[in-house]
């Protein structure tokens, strides 16, 4: 698993090698295009996984009736599933893949809000994935891709039958190699064995998901609505899976933790979903926010040779620009305002804070939504990993000459969510930050402290202080993942103490990497971990009674009182000690030196 490529900014340290491998890798291939047709015969997807099989196409039950030619209608149509093996059991759970929410949101429809999928005629074999949105060095994926995945455990078939809580997983997608949760990367086993629904989804990313020229010609954060027309779907069509609509739990980590909790703080969602579980990210993370959208929107149309300074033409021409191409220029540009400004600052295209009008996903300040509890106020758990810079700690030694420039000119280490307007203020911070992380050490030869820096800048303190905020108004649970075992690393030789950037994926998902044989204590923090979170999604506590896998242990919620939390290491501690990350510190230089309201924090 490459924690430090999964995430662009978990570090400026990976930043610059990670866009490196964009630009210079992109290869243009040819796009596969699904379209829900009369008689859609799709052919069903093998999985090569040992511990996760197929029923045969022509197994029969009892009475000699086909088991597996699972049809279900749902509000655009018919769909046919699958059946699969719950892995090391013989239990059944089913499958239903590729399902179209919406239309594909090409041509005219490339950078307005998605529209809903339009019935279809025959059935829709939903027995495969569907093509994963534009991703990765080698221009993959089609702009055709808003699609979802719909796993249980068992379907409904009684009207008075108990439906089951649903967990929607929103995936981290910032230059991601696995922008979508493929079956084949991502098995819900673990979570179907906990009696959960489990659903999963595509969004635009980049720049088709979150271009925006800051005005009413593309106000844009497409992916968020794309998001959102997903739970309408859910809310629509869930109970025909064995799905709860009135209990919908939303988790996602890193890039997705923070557009569930934008989610949460916006009116279009109200209603959609009933808790969140963010794992490694907020809406306060610097780079889960656009500073500039409209300077990297005309920054890809100079790029195209067009020549414009009005919004309305600039979208009209971008959307005749071949997919491939506009990708290829969006990375560069990306790679431009980020790497040659400040990483630190967050990138070009991400959720932006929009005009105001009737689809706005957010039009306010993050931080004023949270201080003043202007928000959807559902029951919340969020948390980070111990150390989650660390994943890049083997790449400094060659990004030597490029960090230099934060030797030379220290100020890049003030968040310009501080919006310090005089320079000299801005001078003395960066000194005092300077000094509190590095002394007098060149950050160039302080590998440990620059890890550390950036996992309390990138990670810590804007996830604290969101649960912070968030505790004045609703209930929220704090968490801390520290286990340090071989499971979260893939089984690679552990380079440093501490827990990288998505670690815990590998305790949630059954995946292709994950190595066989993890020892007993990995194991014991899977069923905990998966307890945990499925507890929460059933009723809202993620210790509503004393169980002994938890230790029982009950955790606590965190107040702005007292910000207690759960470590989740090789043993379950409730705790309140936040001194590792130094909170106190960058309290102090916001409140001193800072300028509200913030963008991030």
């Amino acid at each position: 698993m490459n924690f430090s490529l999964s995430l662009s900014v978990v570090t400026i340290l990976s930043l610059l090698s990670l866009y490196a491998v964009q630009v210079t890798s992109i290869t243009l291939t040819s796009s596969h295009d699904l379209k829900p047709t009369e008689d859609n015969n799709i052919q069903n997807s093998s999985i090569s996984n040992s511990t996760t099989t197929e029923r045969p196409l022509e197994e029969k039950d009892e009475g000699g009736n086909a088991t597996n030619h699972l049809i279900l209608q749902i509000s655009s149509g018919q769909i046919k599933g699958r059946e699969l093996l719950l892995g090391g059991s013989n239990q059944i759970y089913y499958a239903f893949q590729g399902i179209p929410y919406a239309k594909p949101p090409v041509n005219d429809l490339r950078f307005r809000e998605p529209l809903p999928i339009e019935k279809w005629n025959g059935t829709l074999k939903a027995a495969q994935e569907a093509p994963r949105c534009v991703y990765s060095s080698s221009v993959a994926g089609s702009e055709d891709c808003l699609y979802l995945n719909v796993f249980s455990p068992e379907i409904r078939k009684e009207c008075n039958q108990t439906l089951l809580p649903v967990m929607v997983w929103i995936h981290e997608d910032i230059f991601s190699t696995e922008n979508s949760p493929k079956l084949e990367s991502f098995y819900p086993d673990y979570f179907i064995s906990e009696g959960v629904v489990i659903v999963t989804l595509s969004y635009r990313v980049g720049i088709f998901g979150f271009l925006s020229t800051e005005d009413y010609s593309a106000p844009g954060n497409w992916g968020l609505k794309d998001q959102i027309l997903a739970l309408k779907w859910v809310q629509e069509n869930i109970q025909n899976f064995g799905g709860d609509h009135n209990n919908v739990t939303l988790f996602g980590q890193g890039a997705g933790s923070s557009y569930i909790s934008i989610l949460i703080q916006s009116p279009l969602a109200k209603g959609l979903f009933h808790r969140a579980i963010l794992q490694s990210g907020t809406s306060l993370n610097q780079w889960a926010y656009s500073q500039n959208p409209r300077k990297a929107a005309f920054g890809v149309a100079r790029l195209l040779d067009i020549h414009t300074d009005q919004s309305r033409e600039l979208v009209d021409h971008l959307r005749k620009v071949d997919y491939r191409t506009l990708y290829v220029v969006s990375v560069s540009t990306d790679f431009r305002e980020t790497i040659f400004h400040n990483p630190l600052d967050g990138l070009a295209f991400a959720p932006n804070t929009e005009v105001p009008h009737p689809g706005a996903v957010i039009s306010n300040h993050s931080h004023s939504i949270l201080k003043d509890g202007e928000f959807n106020g559902v029951p919340v758990i969020v948390g980070f990993n111990s150390q989650e810079a660390l994943g890049s700690i083997n790449v400094i030694n060659y990004l030597i000459p490029y960090l230099a420039k934060y030797d030379l000119f220290s100020t890049k280490l003030v968040p310009k969510s501080l919006n310090i307007k005089r320079y000299l203020i801005k001078i003395i911070v960066a000194q005092l930050i300077r000094i509190k992380y590095f002394g007098w050490k060149p950050m160039i030869l302080s590998n440990n402290q620059l890890v550390q820096f950036v996992t309390d800048d990138q990670f810590a303190r804007p996830i604290y202080e969101f649960a912070r905020q968030y505790s004045k108004y609703s209930p929220i649970y704090f968490y801390i993942f520290s286990h340090e075992g071989p499971l979260g690393v893939d089984g690679k030789h552990r380079l440093s103490s501490g827990v990288a950037h998505g670690e815990e994926i590998n305790y949630l998902w059954k995946r292709e990497s994950n190595i066989n044989n993890a020892p007993n204590e990995d194991i014991l923090t899977r069923k905990r971990l998966l307890r945990l979170w499925s507890n929460f999604a059933k009723t809202g506590n993620p210790t509503p009674i004393q169980e002994e896998l938890l230790q029982n242990i009950t955790w606590p919620l965190a107040n702005v009182k007292s910000m207690t939390f759960l470590n989740i290491s090789t043993k379950l501690e409730i705790d309140s000690n936040v001194e590792r990350y130094s909170i106190q510190f960058w309290d102090e230089i916001f409140s001193r030196n800072g300028n509200p309201p913030y963008d991030t924090y």
